[in-house]
Protein backbone atom coordinates (compact mmCIF):
# COMPACT_ATOMS: atom_id res chain seq x y z
CA UNK A 1 0.00 0.00 0.00
CA UNK A 2 2.98 2.19 -0.13
CA UNK A 3 2.27 5.53 -1.88
CA UNK A 4 -1.31 4.90 -2.04
CA UNK A 5 -3.81 7.91 -1.17
CA UNK A 6 -5.02 8.00 2.79
CA UNK A 7 -9.04 8.26 3.22
CA UNK A 8 -9.67 8.83 6.98
CA UNK A 9 -12.96 8.26 8.11
CA UNK A 10 -14.54 9.59 11.11
CA UNK A 11 -15.89 6.77 13.18
CA UNK A 12 -16.12 7.98 16.54
CA UNK A 13 -20.08 8.10 16.58
CA UNK A 14 -20.32 4.44 16.50
CA UNK A 15 -21.15 2.86 20.11
CA UNK A 16 -23.30 0.25 21.44
CA UNK A 17 -26.07 -0.12 20.88
CA UNK A 18 -25.37 0.89 17.58
CA UNK A 19 -28.80 2.52 15.54
CA UNK A 20 -29.75 4.90 13.38
CA UNK A 21 -26.77 7.15 12.55
CA UNK A 22 -24.25 5.32 14.09
CA UNK A 23 -25.40 1.99 12.13
CA UNK A 24 -25.12 3.77 8.71
CA UNK A 25 -21.44 4.48 9.47
CA UNK A 26 -21.15 0.33 9.68
CA UNK A 27 -22.99 -0.20 6.61
CA UNK A 28 -21.14 2.08 4.69
CA UNK A 29 -17.77 1.09 5.65
CA UNK A 30 -18.82 -2.82 4.89
CA UNK A 31 -19.83 -2.00 1.59
CA UNK A 32 -16.50 0.08 0.59
CA UNK A 33 -14.62 -2.63 2.12
CA UNK A 34 -16.19 -5.57 -0.14
CA UNK A 35 -13.63 -5.13 -2.85
CA UNK A 36 -10.05 -3.13 -3.45
CA UNK A 37 -9.92 0.39 -4.02
CA UNK A 38 -6.41 1.50 -4.86
CA UNK A 39 -6.44 3.31 -1.54
CA UNK A 40 -5.48 3.31 2.73
CA UNK A 41 -8.61 3.14 4.47
CA UNK A 42 -8.04 4.61 8.14
CA UNK A 43 -11.20 4.25 10.25
CA UNK A 44 -11.11 5.97 13.97
CA UNK A 45 -13.07 4.04 16.52
CA UNK A 46 -12.94 3.11 19.83
CA UNK A 47 -15.24 -0.06 18.83
CA UNK A 48 -13.24 -2.09 16.27
CA UNK A 49 -15.33 -4.98 17.02
CA UNK A 50 -18.44 -3.70 15.56
CA UNK A 51 -16.29 -3.49 11.93
CA UNK A 52 -15.30 -7.39 12.63
CA UNK A 53 -15.45 -7.22 8.43
CA UNK A 54 -12.26 -4.99 8.38
CA UNK A 55 -9.69 -7.73 10.08
CA UNK A 56 -9.30 -9.59 6.42
CA UNK A 57 -8.77 -6.34 4.54
CA UNK A 58 -5.26 -5.43 3.94
CA UNK A 59 -6.65 -1.84 2.73
CA UNK A 60 -8.34 -1.08 5.76
CA UNK A 61 -6.71 -0.65 9.56
CA UNK A 62 -8.46 1.08 12.51
CA UNK A 63 -7.11 3.96 15.35
CA UNK A 64 -8.84 4.63 18.27
CA UNK A 65 -10.02 7.92 19.17
CA UNK A 66 -10.53 7.92 22.06
CA UNK A 67 -13.23 10.34 22.53
CA UNK A 68 -15.28 9.85 25.93
CA UNK A 69 -19.02 10.74 26.61
CA UNK A 70 -20.54 13.74 26.59
CA UNK A 71 -20.80 16.86 24.42
CA UNK A 72 -17.86 18.86 25.31
CA UNK A 73 -15.65 15.72 24.45
CA UNK A 74 -17.41 15.25 21.67
CA UNK A 75 -16.49 18.88 20.55
CA UNK A 76 -12.85 18.68 21.37
CA UNK A 77 -12.43 15.01 19.21
CA UNK A 78 -13.89 17.33 16.06
CA UNK A 79 -12.14 20.27 16.71
CA UNK A 80 -8.90 19.63 17.31
CA UNK A 81 -8.51 15.72 17.77
CA UNK A 82 -9.68 15.01 14.41
CA UNK A 83 -8.04 17.30 12.09
CA UNK A 84 -4.83 16.71 14.50
CA UNK A 85 -5.23 12.79 13.00
CA UNK A 86 -5.61 13.64 9.90
CA UNK A 87 -2.51 15.56 10.08
CA UNK A 88 -0.76 12.84 11.70
CA UNK A 89 -1.60 10.58 8.70
CA UNK A 90 -0.96 13.03 6.14
CA UNK A 91 -4.41 12.13 4.94
CA UNK A 92 -5.69 12.91 1.35
CA UNK A 93 -9.23 13.23 2.08
CA UNK A 94 -11.27 13.20 5.41
CA UNK A 95 -15.52 11.63 5.33
CA UNK A 96 -17.14 13.23 8.05
CA UNK A 97 -20.38 10.74 8.35
CA UNK A 98 -22.39 12.95 10.49
CA UNK A 99 -22.10 16.34 11.12
CA UNK A 100 -20.70 18.90 12.88
CA UNK A 101 -17.19 18.53 11.49
CA UNK A 102 -13.81 20.22 11.92
CA UNK A 103 -13.99 24.31 10.90
CA UNK A 104 -10.47 23.77 9.40
CA UNK A 105 -9.54 20.26 7.78
CA UNK A 106 -5.73 19.80 6.87
CA UNK A 107 -7.61 18.06 3.59
CA UNK A 108 -10.26 17.94 1.13
CA UNK A 109 -13.33 17.09 3.30
CA UNK A 110 -16.63 15.03 2.59
CA UNK A 111 -19.37 16.01 4.92
CA UNK A 112 -22.71 13.50 5.74
CA UNK A 113 -25.58 15.31 6.96
CA UNK A 114 -28.51 13.09 7.42
CA UNK A 115 -31.28 15.57 8.27
CA UNK A 116 -31.84 19.09 8.87
CA UNK A 117 -34.56 18.70 11.82
CA UNK A 118 -33.29 20.91 14.41
CA UNK A 119 -34.19 23.61 12.17
CA UNK A 120 -37.30 22.14 10.85
CA UNK A 121 -38.37 21.31 14.52
CA UNK A 122 -35.85 22.97 16.37
CA UNK A 123 -38.51 22.03 19.62
CA UNK A 124 -37.90 18.42 19.24
CA UNK A 125 -34.32 18.47 20.38
CA UNK A 126 -32.48 19.56 23.92
CA UNK A 127 -31.93 23.61 23.98
CA UNK A 128 -27.88 22.84 23.91
CA UNK A 129 -27.52 20.72 21.15
CA UNK A 130 -29.85 22.42 18.71
CA UNK A 131 -27.84 25.86 19.37
CA UNK A 132 -24.61 23.62 18.55
CA UNK A 133 -26.11 22.41 15.48
CA UNK A 134 -27.19 25.93 14.45
CA UNK A 135 -23.63 27.43 15.03
CA UNK A 136 -21.96 23.86 13.94
CA UNK A 137 -23.30 23.30 10.69
CA UNK A 138 -23.32 26.47 8.66
CA UNK A 139 -19.37 26.15 9.22
CA UNK A 140 -19.18 22.69 8.14
CA UNK A 141 -20.68 23.48 5.63
CA UNK A 142 -18.38 25.95 4.41
CA UNK A 143 -15.43 24.13 5.04
CA UNK A 144 -16.29 20.73 3.10
CA UNK A 145 -15.84 20.25 -0.44
CA UNK A 146 -18.37 17.94 -1.01
CA UNK A 147 -20.94 17.55 1.13
CA UNK A 148 -23.30 13.93 1.27
CA UNK A 149 -26.97 13.22 1.91
CA UNK A 150 -28.52 10.31 2.46
CA UNK A 151 -32.15 11.34 0.47
CA UNK A 152 -33.55 13.83 -1.93
CA UNK A 153 -35.72 14.88 0.49
CA UNK A 154 -32.59 15.68 2.94
CA UNK A 155 -30.50 17.41 -0.44
CA UNK A 156 -33.64 19.77 -0.93
CA UNK A 157 -34.29 20.94 2.60
CA UNK A 158 -30.52 21.29 3.31
CA UNK A 159 -30.46 23.22 0.03
CA UNK A 160 -33.55 25.46 1.05
CA UNK A 161 -31.12 25.92 4.72
CA UNK A 162 -27.96 26.52 3.61
CA UNK A 163 -28.56 27.69 -0.55
CA UNK A 164 -25.07 28.63 -0.99
CA UNK A 165 -24.00 25.25 -0.31
CA UNK A 166 -26.63 23.88 -2.77
CA UNK A 167 -23.54 23.07 -5.45
CA UNK A 168 -21.78 20.91 -3.08
CA UNK A 169 -24.66 18.45 -2.07
CA UNK A 170 -24.33 15.25 -3.59
CA UNK A 171 -27.37 12.56 -3.06
CA UNK A 172 -26.04 9.04 -1.89
CA UNK A 173 -28.87 7.10 -0.42
CA UNK A 174 -29.07 4.77 2.30
CA UNK A 175 -29.71 0.91 1.61
CA UNK A 176 -31.69 -1.36 3.79
CA UNK A 177 -29.71 -3.24 6.97
CA UNK A 178 -27.91 -6.42 5.92
CA UNK A 179 -28.81 -7.42 9.22
CA UNK A 180 -32.61 -8.11 8.35
CA UNK A 181 -31.89 -9.03 4.47
CA UNK A 182 -30.05 -11.90 5.88
CA UNK A 183 -33.15 -13.77 7.24
CA UNK A 184 -36.41 -15.52 5.68
CA UNK A 185 -39.88 -13.39 6.93
CA UNK A 186 -43.06 -15.32 7.53
CA UNK A 187 -46.53 -14.93 6.37
CA UNK A 188 -48.77 -12.47 7.19
CA UNK A 189 -49.90 -12.76 11.17
CA UNK A 190 -52.88 -12.56 12.72
CA UNK A 191 -55.07 -9.38 13.38
CA UNK A 192 -54.42 -10.11 17.26
CA UNK A 193 -50.19 -9.96 16.67
CA UNK A 194 -49.36 -6.78 18.16
CA UNK A 195 -48.69 -3.19 16.59
CA UNK A 196 -44.91 -2.14 16.60
CA UNK A 197 -43.10 1.13 17.47
CA UNK A 198 -39.72 0.93 16.76
CA UNK A 199 -37.52 4.49 17.52
CA UNK A 200 -36.29 6.59 20.25
CA UNK A 201 -38.50 8.49 22.64
CA UNK A 202 -38.64 11.46 21.67
CA UNK A 203 -40.69 14.22 20.32
CA UNK A 204 -39.69 14.04 16.67
CA UNK A 205 -41.11 10.47 16.34
CA UNK A 206 -44.48 11.20 17.07
CA UNK A 207 -45.17 8.80 20.17
CA UNK A 208 -48.19 11.65 21.70
CA UNK A 209 -49.69 10.62 17.97
CA UNK A 210 -49.52 7.08 18.24
CA UNK A 211 -50.76 6.43 21.86
CA UNK A 212 -53.60 8.58 21.09
CA UNK A 213 -54.50 7.13 17.84
CA UNK A 214 -53.83 3.33 19.19
CA UNK A 215 -56.49 4.45 21.54
CA UNK A 216 -58.74 5.44 19.79
CA UNK A 217 -58.31 2.50 17.42
CA UNK A 218 -58.69 0.28 19.95
CA UNK A 219 -62.07 2.09 21.00
CA UNK A 220 -63.58 2.10 17.68
CA UNK A 221 -62.49 -2.27 16.80
CA UNK A 222 -64.21 -3.18 20.67
CA UNK A 223 -67.40 -1.31 19.20
CA UNK A 224 -67.14 -3.08 15.79
CA UNK A 225 -66.27 -6.76 16.75
CA UNK A 226 -67.17 -6.89 20.61
CA UNK A 227 -65.81 -9.45 22.92
CA UNK A 228 -62.63 -10.12 20.52
CA UNK A 229 -59.25 -10.08 21.40
CA UNK A 230 -57.30 -6.49 20.69
CA UNK A 231 -53.69 -5.90 19.63
CA UNK A 232 -51.36 -4.22 22.20
CA UNK A 233 -48.85 -1.57 20.94
CA UNK A 234 -45.19 -2.76 21.88
CA UNK A 235 -42.89 0.05 21.90
CA UNK A 236 -38.88 0.09 21.45
CA UNK A 237 -36.19 1.93 21.38
CA UNK A 238 -33.65 3.73 23.36
CA UNK A 239 -34.78 6.23 26.27
CA UNK A 240 -34.35 9.90 24.03
CA UNK A 241 -34.64 13.28 25.50
CA UNK A 242 -37.69 15.89 25.76
CA UNK A 243 -40.12 13.53 26.61
CA UNK A 244 -41.41 13.76 30.18
CA UNK A 245 -45.57 14.04 28.60
CA UNK A 246 -44.21 11.48 26.23
CA UNK A 247 -43.39 9.36 29.05
CA UNK A 248 -46.82 9.74 31.18
CA UNK A 249 -48.59 9.13 28.57
CA UNK A 250 -46.88 5.50 27.71
CA UNK A 251 -47.24 4.70 31.80
CA UNK A 252 -51.03 5.03 31.11
CA UNK A 253 -50.94 3.14 28.93
CA UNK A 254 -49.07 0.33 30.08
CA UNK A 255 -51.23 0.95 33.70
CA UNK A 256 -54.57 0.30 31.22
CA UNK A 257 -52.92 -2.60 29.89
CA UNK A 258 -52.89 -2.44 26.10
CA UNK A 259 -49.01 -0.77 25.82
CA UNK A 260 -46.05 -3.02 26.73
CA UNK A 261 -42.50 -0.73 26.72
CA UNK A 262 -39.45 -3.09 26.14
CA UNK A 263 -36.59 -0.23 25.76
CA UNK A 264 -33.71 -1.43 23.43
CA UNK A 265 -33.81 -4.75 21.78
CA UNK A 266 -30.62 -6.88 20.23
CA UNK A 267 -31.26 -7.49 16.57
CA UNK A 268 -31.97 -10.65 17.36
CA UNK A 269 -35.29 -9.77 19.38
CA UNK A 270 -36.06 -7.16 16.95
CA UNK A 271 -36.13 -9.58 14.05
CA UNK A 272 -38.36 -11.66 16.41
CA UNK A 273 -40.54 -9.09 17.60
CA UNK A 274 -41.00 -7.75 13.69
CA UNK A 275 -41.96 -11.42 12.50
CA UNK A 276 -44.17 -11.07 15.13
CA UNK A 277 -46.33 -8.01 14.96
CA UNK A 278 -49.09 -6.92 12.45
CA UNK A 279 -47.72 -3.38 11.66
CA UNK A 280 -44.70 -0.92 12.30
CA UNK A 281 -46.57 2.40 13.30
CA UNK A 282 -43.78 4.82 11.99
CA UNK A 283 -45.73 8.25 11.12
CA UNK A 284 -42.49 10.68 12.83
CA UNK A 285 -42.85 14.42 12.27
CA UNK A 286 -39.56 14.28 10.31
CA UNK A 287 -37.10 11.81 9.30
CA UNK A 288 -33.63 11.87 7.30
CA UNK A 289 -34.24 8.75 6.00
CA UNK A 290 -36.11 5.90 8.10
CA UNK A 291 -34.37 2.64 8.71
CA UNK A 292 -37.22 0.87 10.64
CA UNK A 293 -39.34 1.21 7.31
CA UNK A 294 -37.00 -1.04 5.26
CA UNK A 295 -36.05 -3.10 8.44
CA UNK A 296 -39.89 -4.16 8.71
CA UNK A 297 -40.72 -4.12 4.99
CA UNK A 298 -37.63 -6.55 4.95
CA UNK A 299 -39.57 -8.97 7.92
CA UNK A 300 -42.57 -8.81 5.55
CA UNK A 301 -44.45 -6.49 8.32
CA UNK A 302 -46.68 -3.77 6.92
CA UNK A 303 -45.86 -0.20 7.63
CA UNK A 304 -47.71 2.65 8.03
CA UNK A 305 -45.58 5.89 8.09
CA UNK A 306 -45.84 9.76 6.85
CA UNK A 307 -47.05 10.74 3.91
CA UNK A 308 -44.30 13.43 3.69
CA UNK A 309 -40.34 13.75 3.32
CA UNK A 310 -37.80 11.15 3.08
CA UNK A 311 -41.05 8.96 4.65
CA UNK A 312 -42.74 8.71 1.90
CA UNK A 313 -39.30 8.29 -1.00
CA UNK A 314 -38.09 5.57 1.61
CA UNK A 315 -41.14 3.68 1.52
CA UNK A 316 -42.65 4.88 -2.14
CA UNK A 317 -46.40 2.80 -2.83
CA UNK A 318 -45.43 -0.42 -0.49
CA UNK A 319 -46.53 1.77 2.96
CA UNK A 320 -49.96 3.09 4.09
CA UNK A 321 -49.20 6.83 3.85
CA UNK A 322 -51.16 9.47 6.46
CA UNK A 323 -50.67 13.12 8.08
CA UNK A 324 -48.79 12.38 10.95
CA UNK A 325 -50.49 15.55 12.40
CA UNK A 326 -54.00 13.48 12.01
CA UNK A 327 -54.99 11.79 15.12
CA UNK A 328 -57.98 10.49 13.38
CA UNK A 329 -56.17 9.71 10.06
CA UNK A 330 -53.60 7.25 11.90
CA UNK A 331 -56.13 5.28 14.00
CA UNK A 332 -58.30 4.44 10.46
CA UNK A 333 -55.20 3.15 9.04
CA UNK A 334 -54.79 1.43 12.27
CA UNK A 335 -57.97 -0.06 11.94
CA UNK A 336 -57.97 -0.77 8.04
CA UNK A 337 -54.47 -2.89 8.14
CA UNK A 338 -56.26 -4.73 11.85
CA UNK A 339 -58.87 -6.30 9.74
CA UNK A 340 -58.40 -6.01 5.98
CA UNK A 341 -55.85 -9.15 5.39
CA UNK A 342 -55.74 -8.69 1.94
CA UNK A 343 -54.31 -5.26 2.40
CA UNK A 344 -51.87 -5.96 5.11
CA UNK A 345 -50.84 -8.52 2.72
CA UNK A 346 -50.45 -6.78 -0.36
CA UNK A 347 -48.30 -4.34 1.63
CA UNK A 348 -46.04 -6.95 3.35
CA UNK A 349 -45.18 -8.27 -0.56
CA UNK A 350 -45.11 -4.65 -1.62
CA UNK A 351 -42.59 -4.19 1.08
CA UNK A 352 -40.34 -7.05 0.55
CA UNK A 353 -39.87 -5.88 -2.94
CA UNK A 354 -39.33 -2.22 -2.32
CA UNK A 355 -37.09 -2.72 0.78
CA UNK A 356 -34.56 -4.72 -1.88
CA UNK A 357 -34.03 -1.77 -3.87
CA UNK A 358 -32.23 0.02 -1.38
CA UNK A 359 -28.96 -1.00 -1.89
CA UNK A 360 -25.58 -0.15 0.24
CA UNK A 361 -23.48 -1.17 -2.51
CA UNK A 362 -24.96 2.32 -4.31
CA UNK A 363 -23.74 4.43 -1.23
CA UNK A 364 -20.85 2.65 -1.30
CA UNK A 365 -19.79 3.28 -4.60
CA UNK A 366 -21.46 6.82 -4.72
CA UNK A 367 -19.52 7.72 -1.77
CA UNK A 368 -16.26 5.94 -2.89
CA UNK A 369 -16.99 8.53 -6.14
CA UNK A 370 -16.66 11.57 -3.96
CA UNK A 371 -14.17 10.40 -2.68
CA UNK A 372 -11.86 9.93 -6.12
CA UNK A 373 -13.17 12.82 -7.58
CA UNK A 374 -11.21 14.82 -4.46
CA UNK A 375 -8.22 12.31 -4.79
CA UNK A 376 -7.76 13.80 -8.63
CA UNK A 377 -8.57 17.09 -7.93
CA UNK A 378 -5.39 16.58 -5.10
CA UNK A 379 -3.17 15.23 -7.11
CA UNK A 380 -3.67 17.86 -9.93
Amino acid sequence: MSGAPVILIDGHVVRPPCTGVPWSVVELVQALAVRERGARFVLATDHPELFPCLDAVPEWETIPCGVGDGTLARARWILSGLPALARHLSADVLHVPTFPAPLRPPCPMVVTVNDVAFHLFPRTLETTRRWWYRLMLPRALVAADIVLVNSRNTARELADYQPTASDKIEVTPYGTPQWALDREPPPLRASTASFLFIGSIEPRKNLAGILSAFASFRSEAAREVPDVALPRLTIIGATGWCNSAIHRQIEAGVQAGYVDKIGHCDRDELWNRMIAARVLLFPSLHEGFGFPILEAMAACLPVITSDRGAMREVAGEAAYLVDPDSTAELSQAMLRLWRDDALAGRLARAGLERCREWDWQTTAERTFAAYHRLLVGRQG
